[in-house]
């Protein structure tokens, strides 16, 4: 596959394996193997997101970051962009760190669970005001902003949720379907 991701003890995020997939943030779309783990973020974060393939070996990743300071919501994002998963504004592939995402001045909770893990072609992500805000593929009408139903939506937008209420937790693990917990007790 494109490689192992994972967070050190130091909260810095170190990759392992080919940057085939320009996951590596090494500037390069293949060529180079990394055997060490090589660090590829300068920042600290608290949760790896895996963003899934566009349906072959082409891979995409967003990691949240502890320390926020705004207008950064926290998100940045690599690798493969034909949804617009990054959230960067275009749907091009990106061998470097894009970000900072912009969240209309909301920074990324940092208390996600394990369920937003992995995602598949779309990513979404709660804020700590509440919000869900989500980007990427919307062919289903998966992302839930009321956006049109097209393939690539390369800006992140805030998920249209009922008055009141604030997410507590999200599941959008396929390409179809995404589930969202509000602090009323309602999916």
């Amino acid at each position: 596959g494109e490689g192992i991701f994972y967070l050190g003890t130091n909260s810095y995020v170190y990759f392992s394996g080919s940057s085939i997939r320009g996951t590596a943030n090494d500037g390069t779309f293949g060529g180079n193997n990394y055997i060490t783990p090589r660090r590829i973020t300068s920042g600290t974060y608290s949760k790896i997101i895996s963003v899934g393939e566009e349906g072959n070996s082409r891979h995409s990743v967003c990691v949240a970051a502890n320390n926020v300071v705004k207008p950064d919501s926290g998100v940045w994002c690599i690798g493969s962009n034909k949804y617009g998963q990054l959230g960067n504004g275009n749907c091009v592939d990106q061998s470097v760190w894009q970000g900072y995402l912009n969240f209309g001045g909301e920074t990324v909770s940092r208390g996600m669970g394990k369920e937003v893990e992995y995602q598949m072609n779309s990513t979404a992500m709660i804020s700590t005001d509440g919000n869900v805000w989500a980007w990427g593929d919307n062919t289903y009408g998966k992302l839930g902003t009321g956006g049109p139903l097209q393939i690539c939506n390369p800006t992140p937008a805030r998920v249209q949720l009922p008055s009141g209420v604030k997410a507590v937790t999200l599941s959008g693990s396929d390409e179809y379907t995404m589930y969202i917990l509000g602090d009323n007790g309602k999916v």
